[in-house]
């Protein structure tokens, strides 16, 4: 028995070198489980993989080279777990992936570049995969419909560069979107119909959402987070929630920002969290509906440093206390507009006074002692 094995660069510029192996013996086969990486790059090496092999303990390479052309998977009918990834990549007449419908288990899954493949059916009887999923540049598949079942995916998830894959909504994918960790990403884009992108991908799986998130982004000013984002549509949204964590698993909520309700016009939001600590912090939006829906924005982060100076609370209606900043030679405030509100040459211990200041957006500039100055931004009630 003769195995055909490589190692490759699996994408479209490969260095091929080929080697010959003679039939395997205890040191490459222990009981039914297949030690090692293996690469299919004809279909005379796949047709010489023995049908008692259920496992494979390495990798999984499936990859056509140009004179060798792989037409079926039917000899891998009985695997049923792979501890590595399983990569399907570059196979121009393989139009099904018929061979593989006991595979359970793998580390990683990637279907990239098979030009006449139309469907994966044949794997609805994986559940997991310990790693991530690629599916890319699969010119003629039109559907993920063999992930309807129970999946769990560890990993990333990508779906991208698949011009005729119009239905992404099945179960597994939808349960990626909905609950897959902030240390975990999710890429759908140029694809087709629910798969077009991200935003088709969530209607399609949730429903039209109640608004659509132009933007949103976290950045540090001083020693507080100001959370910034943008609604291009709005349809009887109630209000944002902005939920912040530590660790990116457990969740609670900081605040709630009032949402306008229904708008096609692009409206600008705002929250700042006054002391979120030293150390990292994830954010995210809760946005509610009217009907009790809602949905979750993506994850964004940020890093704090030491800081000596803080403002509290933010946003203020009454008084506004500075912390740690000691001594300084000057405080500055000014308006949304850049004019001049307040000068400062102490920090007050009662506070500053801002009941009578307008609502809106101030900027408030600290200069220590050795001249280095921090600004930093408030939002009065």
């Amino acid at each position: 028995m003769h195995i055909l094995l490589s190692k490759t660069f699996l994408y479209r510029q490969r260095t091929l070198l080929l080697i010959s192996a003679f039939a395997l013996g205890s040191h490459f086969v222990v009981g039914q489980t297949y030690l090692g990486n293996v690469e299919f790059t004809s279909q005379n090496a796949l047709n010489s993989w023995s049908s008692s092999w259920k496992s494979v303990s390495g990798n999984v390479y499936i990859t056509s080279l140009v004179d060798n052309v792989i037409t079926s998977l039917s000899p891998l009918q009985n695997l049923e777990s792979v501890t590595g990834s399983v990569i399907i990549s570059e196979n121009h007449s393989l139009t099904t992936l018929a061979g593989l419908d006991k595979l359970k288990t793998v580390g990683g899954l990637e279907i990239s570049f098979n030009s006449t493949l139309t469907n994966i059916n044949a794997i609805q009887m994986l559940t997991t995969v310990n790693g991530s999923v690629n599916i890319l540049g699969n010119q003629n598949l039109t559907t993920l419909n063999a992930l309807n079942n129970a999946l769990s995916i560890t990993g990333d998830l990508t779906i991208k560069n698949n011009p005729k894959l119009s239905q992404c909504n099945v179960n597994a994918i939808c349960e990626f979107l909905n609950n897959h960790s902030s240390f975990t990403y999710l890429n759908v884009s140029n694809n087709a119909g629910s798969c077009f992108n991200e935003a088709s991908l969530n209607t399609g799986c949730n429903g039209a959402l109640p608004v659509v998130l132009a933007n949103f982004e976290v950045i540090v000013e001083g020693a507080t987070a100001l959370l910034r984002w943008a609604t291009s549509q709005e349809t009887n949204i109630r209000d944002f929630e902005i939920e912040s964590s530590n660790d990116g698993t457990q969740w609670h909520c900081d605040g709630t920002v009032k949402a306008n309700g229904e708008s096609t016009a692009l409206l600008q939001y705002m929250f700042i969290d006054s002391s979120p600590g030293e150390g990292n912090h994830y954010y995210r939006l809760k946005m509610n509906d009217l009907d009790g829906s809602f949905a979750y924005s993506r994850v964004r982060s940020i890093h704090l440093g030491k800081s000596g100076i803080s403002l509290y609370p933010n946003p203020v209606a009454d008084r506004l206390y500075i912390r740690g900043a000691g001594t300084f030679n000057l405080l500055q405030v000014f308006d949304s507009q850049g004019r001049s509100v307040l000068t400062m040459r102490e920090n007050p211990a009662r506070g500053i006074p801002v009941a009578t200041w307008k609502k809106g957006f101030y900027m408030i500039k600290i200069v220590g002692q050795k001249g280095s100055s921090k600004n930093f931004r408030i939002i009065k009630n």
